[in-house]
C-alpha cells in the first residue's frame, strides 16, 4: 500500500506540475532552417503562441485533472510486472514570490486506483514546502528538494552526465560542429514525425475553445534514415577529433554513441498534446497522452551501474492526462494542511528509502 501511495503521488505530482504553456514555436530552432510552426497557418501560429505567452501573465486560477497510466513488461523483485494507475482531483492554483521567486501555491487533493487498491491522497505546495499527503500521515519537505525528490532517477548512477557526455562542453568547444549539425537538423523530415494543427471549435463547460492539436513520433524521427545517417557520421568524427587530440571523449560517450542504434531500434516514443484556446487568449483545457515503450535492460547494457536501482524488461507505459482550468486570475485560497510532519533533507531520504530500490531512486 505504501509503494502504491508513492507511486501515485510521483505520477500525479509530474503531470499536476504540467500546466499548459507550451508554445508552437521551439526556440532558436527557427535558425536551422525549420518549420517552427509545424505545418500551422501563420495566423493560427500567432494564436497559440500568444495564449501560450499570455498564460505566462495568469496569477491564480483552479484545476480540475484525471490521470490514466497503464505500464507492463516490467521485470523487478519490488514492482508488479503490470501497473494500473487512475487519479482525479480538484483544487486551487496561485503564484507567489517565494526569494524574489514565482512560485506556485496549490492544493491538489485526489483519489488514486493503484492495481484496483483506492486511496484518498493529496499533493500540496505552499510557500515553499512541498506536503505529501497519505492514508495516516503528511509529511512535508523544503520545496528545494523536490527538484532531487523528482530527478533523482535521472541522476542515479551518474546518469546525470550521460557517462560523461558533459564533459565534450558547448558547441563552441567543437569547432564547426554546431553550423554543421544546424546544416543536418535542416535536413531532416520533420514535418512527416511531427504536426500541429488547429482542429473546429468545441465547446467545453459552455465556453467555445479552439483546439490545437500537436502530435510527435519521436521515435519515428529518431529511426528515420537521415538520423541514422548523423548518428554514424558524429560517432567516427568524435573518434577522430580524440584521436588528433583536439579533444578528450570519455569512453562511456563513445560506448553510447556506438550503442544508439540498436536502443533505437525498439524504442517507441509518441505523444500528443492538445491546448485548448478561449475568445480571452487563455488556454481553458489541456489533454495529453503519450505511448513509451523502451528496453531497459539495452539501457542497463550501457550503463551497468544503474542496473542495480532500476527494474529490467521491455517496458511499455500508456499515459492520458486530462486538465481543465476555470477562473483564471480570480481570488483562490490555499492553505498548509494541518498536522504535518516537516522533514529535514536527511529524513526525507530515510522516507524514500523505506520503499525499496524505488523509493531510493527517488530519494536520491
Amino acid at each position: 500500500m505504501k509503494k502504491f501511495v508513492i507511486l501515485s503521488l510521483m505520477l500525479v505530482s509530474l503531470m499536476a506540475l504540467f500546466i499548459p504553456t507550451t508554445s508552437a514555436q521551439m526556440g532558436d530552432m527557427g535558425g536551422m532552417g525549420m518549420d517552427t510552426c509545424f505545418g500551422l497557418s501563420e495566423t493560427d501560429c500567432a494564436v497559440i503562441n500568444s495564449a501560450s505567452e499570455n498564460m505566462m501573465t495568469v496569477t491564480s486560477f483552479g484545476q480540475t485533472f484525471t490521470l490514466n497510466v497503464q505500464m507492463s513488461g516490467v521485470q523487478s523483485p519490488d514492482m508488479p510486472t503490470d501497473v494500473s494507475l487512475q487519479a482525479s482531483g480538484t483544487g486551487p492554483v496561485m503564484m507567489v514570490m517565494v526569494e524574489e521567486t514565482m512560485t506556485p501555491n496549490f492544493n491538489l487533493p485526489m483519489t488514486a486506483t493503484f492495481n484496483g487498491t483506492t486511496a484518498d491522497v493529496s499533493f500540496h505546495i505552499v510557500d515553499g514546502i512541498v506536503y505529501l499527503g497519505m492514508p495516516g500521515r503528511t509529511v512535508g519537505f523544503a520545496v528545494e528538494n523536490l527538484g532531487g525528490m523528482l530527478g533523482g532517477m535521472a541522476n542515479m548512477g551518474g546518469m546525470g552526465d550521460l557517462g560523461g557526455m558533459g564533459d565534450l562542453g558547448g558547441l563552441g568547444d567543437l569547432g564547426g560542429m554546431g553550423g554543421m549539425l544546424g546544416g543536418l537538423m535542416s535536413s531532416l523530415p520533420i514535418g512527416e514525425y511531427i504536426g500541429y494543427t488547429r482542429l473546429p471549435d468545441a465547446d467545453v463547460n459552455g465556453m467555445s475553445l479552439s483546439p490545437f492539436y500537436f502530435n510527435a513520433d519521436i521515435s519515428g524521427l529518431l529511426q528515420s534514415p537521415e538520423i541514422s545517417g548523423m548518428l554514424s557520421f558524429i560517432g567516427p568524427m568524435l573518434q577522430g577529433m580524440g584521436g588528433d587530440g583536439e579533444i578528450e571523449i570519455p569512453a562511456e560517450t563513445m560506448a553510447i554513441l556506438e550503442a544508439l542504434p540498436t536502443l533505437l531500434e525498439s524504442l517507441v516514443v509518441q505523444f500528443d498534446v492538445t491546448q485548448y484556446v478561449g475568445q480571452d487568449n487563455f488556454i481553458h483545457k489541456l489533454t495529453f497522452n503519450a505511448n513509451l515503450n523502451v528496453d531497459l535492460s539495452a539501457i542497463g547494457a550501457i550503463m551497468p551501474e544503474i542496473l542495480e536501482a532500476m527494474p529490467t524488461g521491455v517496458v511499455s507505459i500508456v499515459i492520458n492526462f486530462d486538465v481543465e482550468l476555470s477562473g483564471i486570475n480570480q481570488p483562490v485560497t490555499v492553505t498548509a494542511p494541518e498536522g504535518a510532519e516537516i522533514l529535514t533533507e536527511e529524513q526525507l531520504k530515510e522516507f524514500f528509502e523505506q520503499f525499496g530500490p524505488l523509493g531510493g531512486m527517488i530519494g536520491q
